[in-house]
């Protein structure tokens, strides 16, 4: 009798066991993801039937409501970007990329998220990943995020039908592509994504740590500067309607002068480039257009001062605005840590965000070299994203740079 109520127990521990180790395995299951967009792909309503901890969370829709939305396809996964779903032309779209295949979002990439929501309610704001699932404390929280504001959309981006119809389809194909320093992939990925996303479907393209302190609804047409003195520019903010000749040009520049070793060199090197070669002027202006005091001149890269001015097209290639450096970036990445993540000081406290940031439609907060810093009580920060996300501040407080 002894002998078989110790089998019965072991039986159940053994189930116990099989039980754990598979909810564990449904729930962070690693999927083999590669650089070239192939992967396996996992169905959502795993997480959504299965997952314990989504049973306890009261979920603001119902998967048909997602599917409806345009949040999940039929099959109950994430949408392909370019197959399930793709932008409406003529409307106002907001992009954000994860181009490394990681399934979690940061708080801090899910607080940006909301502050674009629901500073700009009547714009399709896309966060386009590149897993096929999101671990489920990510989605969680994103569901808690679109049950507020319907304008978010999810989708899956494959790289071959981001880059599809454009000059850097044959890029990515070829030896040259394949010859990118790892460490550096998910970066070009994203520099090459972000125009061929633009120029395909039109909109603004934003990097995941620029809060939105406003609508940018009126601004259309423009790439912002990251320093008005040098008339340096970032490919961290721009806008440019649908098939715009100079996305085309920029693409083609770095479809043909292409290097996967130089740090920004797709990126905000490219630009600069593609402006001096076309002679457009860089005159920093505000969100209606007008120039600031700054003397404006063509854009010259390094020392030289030998280029001239090419006419042909120019009106139509250079029909873009300039943004000063204020609108997308008040602080220097190099001044993130004392003006925003230090405690402020005595008095600052007293002001509003739009005292603080006059005329600012975002705050740049350089998360590359803020990810081991935590913003302390009574930061900058901190007022700001209780101001502009609050579902997430209110979910976490301290907003840490972790899933």
């Amino acid at each position: 009798m002894l002998i078989h109520r110790r089998g019965k127990f072991a039986i159940f521990m053994t189930f116990l066991i099989v039980s754990a180790f598979l909810s564990v395995e449904i729930r962070y299951i690693k999927l083999p993801v590669s650089w070239n967009g192939e992967l396996k792909r996992f169905s959502f309503q795993s997480l959504i039937h299965l997952s314990p901890i989504n049973q306890r969370v009261a979920r603001p829709h119902t998967e048909d409501a997602l599917v409806k939305d345009g949040f999940l396809n039929g099959a109950g996964q994430i949408p392909v970007f370019y197959q399930d779903i793709e932008p409406e032309v003529g409307a106002y779209h907001i992009y954000f990329m994860e181009t490394s295949s990681r399934r979690t979002i940061t708080q801090r990439g899910l607080c940006v998220i909301e502050s674009w929501c629901s500073a700009n309610r009547n714009a399709t704001v896309w966060y386009l990943v590149t897993s096929a699932t999101l671990v489920e404390a990510s989605w969680v929280d994103l569901m808690e995020v679109v049950a507020v504001h319907r304008n978010l959309r999810l989708a899956y981006l494959d790289f071959n039908l981001a880059l599809n119809d454009t000059p850097l389809a044959g890029l990515y194909a070829s030896d040259k592509f394949a010859e990118t320093l790892e460490e550096f992939l998910p970066y070009n990925l994203s520099d090459l994504c972000r125009l061929a996303v633009v120029y395909k479907s039109g909109g603004f393209y934003s990097d995941m740590d620029t809060l939105a302190l406003r609508s940018v609804l009126n601004l259309t047409n423009f790439i912002a500067l990251y320093n008005d003195k040098t008339k340096r520019f970032a490919n961290a903010a721009f806008h440019f309607e649908r098939r715009h000749l100079m996305l085309l040009k920029i693409m083609q520049h770095i479809a043909d002068h292409y290097d996967g070793i130089i740090w920004a060199y797709n990126g905000p090197v490219a630009i600069m480039q593609t402006v001096e070669r076309l002679g457009c002027d860089v005159i920093p202006s505000n969100a209606t257009g007008e120039s600031i005091s700054i003397q404006s001149q063509p854009a010259v890269l390094g020392n030289s001062t030998k280029h001239k001015k090419k006419p042909a097209r120019k009106l139509e290639v250079c029909d873009w605005l300039v943004l000063k450096q204020s609108i997308f970036y008040p602080i220097h990445w190099s001044h993130s840590h004392g003006k925003l993540f230090l405690a402020s000081r005595k008095g600052s406290n007293n002001q509003t965000i739009e005292e603080i940031f006059p005329g600012s439609y975002g705050v740049h907060f350089g998360d590359k070299f803020m990810k081991e810093i935590y913003p302390q009580k009574g930061s900058l920060i901190l007022k700001i994203v209780r101001q502009v996300c609050p579902i997430i501040i209110t979910k976490h407080p301290f907003l840490k740079n972790i899933a």
